[in-house]
């Protein structure tokens, strides 16, 4: 509880305490649990004082000195009073100079702390949502696990603040964010913000860095990787299967014209000899046996001999395999597409910002970061495609001679 004769001195008027606190420099006020709400206290002295479970709603503290004000009370230099629950909405500070410790539920709520100097003073913990810091000064302000959602910072001066853990849902930053501590600081928004010396979290989540650590820098590196080794065995096969296809013509045209050349066709009779593995091919020539009687010029062209015309595309697809098979090859490709997509213009903003100190508006990655969470999803589609692939691949046979 308040000291009573404490509360006697200021009940007596603002020029009458703050002569009896210069006249008295090493006592330290106690005013715990005082109700001054709706008191105009401007130009006092509450410097170091205790004011722990003190409802100072409304009050009007234009002017005051409220540095080293201990909201703990005398046992706890950092902590409030268990039940301690300080209300100070609505709290106008214009023009004054205050250092606050809270870590227990105090609120700010609704303060107008316009043209405040608050530098280094501390609101660990505090509730400021709808805080009013236009033009105040919060340089090297600890401003830790406060509740900052809402506010408009723009017009402040955060010069090596501390924010760590702050939460910043819909907040706007000021674009001079040097030397500021964002780590651990929930939902920031960057938006053609000067970064120089600022602490951010390396896996914060915020949408700008949640790009550039997906999309640039060893992970680049190790998407580059993968996808080599996801495109290698289909531009292989292409080159394969294009080169089928050139040879099949070569061969087509070479019997046709040879066909033309004699005047007919040109058969070819198989002859299989008593070694199976013997094959000798006869052209035009008359056996006992029934030879299996082939039309080199049409056994490319027509599906009669078991053969049929197949574009590359598809073979590299694997239609013939099924269109489940063709289905988990085009999401491997679409989704090793957008990200390449996404890796190059990340990049390029990446650059930007290391080249002049500014992350990139938020109008420049906005649909970036959209198309990223498109991509979160069908990343679970290609896990599960290649998946299948490589159980595919795994459970290929082959046949192997006998040792």
């Amino acid at each position: 509880m308040a000291d009573h004769e404490h509360l006697k001195i200021l009940s007596r008027g603002v020029e009458v305490w703050n002569q009896w606190r210069k006249d008295n420099p090493n006592i330290k006020p106690d005013l715990r649990g005082v109700i001054l709400s709706r008191v105009n206290l401007t130009k006092v002295d509450l410097s170091n004082t205790y004011l722990s479970e003190a409802d100072l709603s409304n009050a009007n503290f234009s002017m005051a000195d409220l540095s080293e004000a201990d909201f703990s009370g005398p046992d706890s230099q950092y902590n409030l009073m268990p039940n301690a629950r300080v209300d100070f909405t609505s709290f106008s500070v214009p023009t004054t100079k205050v250092i606050w410790e809270n870590r227990n539920g105090a609120k700010l709520s609704g303060a107008n702390f316009s043209k405040a100097n608050l530098s280094k003073a501390k609101f660990i913990g505090v509730s400021l949502r709808k805080v009013n810091f236009s033009e105040a000064n919060l340089s090297k302000a600890d401003l830790s696990d406060a509740n900052l959602s809402g506010v408009d910072l723009r017009d402040t001066n955060l010069t090596g603040a501390n924010l760590e853990g702050a939460y910043l849902s819909a907040a706007q930053l000021p674009k001079n964010l040097s030397g500021v501590n964002l780590s651990h600081a929930m939902d920031v928004i960057f938006d053609g913000h000067q970064l120089k010396n600022t602490i951010i979290s390396p896996f914060t989540t915020s949408p700008w860095f949640t790009l550039r650590r997906r999309y640039t820098g060893s992970r680049t590196f190790i998407h580059f990787i993968l996808l080599i080794l996801f495109l290698m065995p289909y531009t292989l096969k292409m080159f394969f299967w294009y080169g089928v296809h050139k040879g099949q013509n070569v061969l087509v045209n070479r019997i046709s014209q040879v066909e033309k050349n004699l005047g007919g066709s040109l058969d070819v009779i198989i002859t299989y000899q008593k070694d199976p593995n013997s094959l000798v091919i006869v052209t035009g020539a008359k056996t006992n046996t029934k030879p299996l009687k082939l039309r080199l010029s049409s056994i490319l062209q027509t599906s009669s001999e078991g053969f049929r015309k197949v574009p590359v595309w598809k073979v590299l697809l694997g239609i013939d395999k099924g269109w489940w098979y063709a289905i988990t090859v085009i999401i491997l490709i679409i989704y090793n597409t957008i990200r390449l997509i996404l890796t190059n213009y990340v990049s390029v903003l990446s650059d930007e910002q290391n080249r002049t100190g500014y992350t990139p508006y938020m109008s420049s990655y906005a649909s970036l970061f959209l198309i990223h969470i498109g991509l979160m999803f069908l990343f679970i589609f290609a896990t599960c495609s290649f998946l299948y692939h490589f159980w595919c691949w795994m459970t290929a046979i082959v046949y192997l001679p006998n040792v």
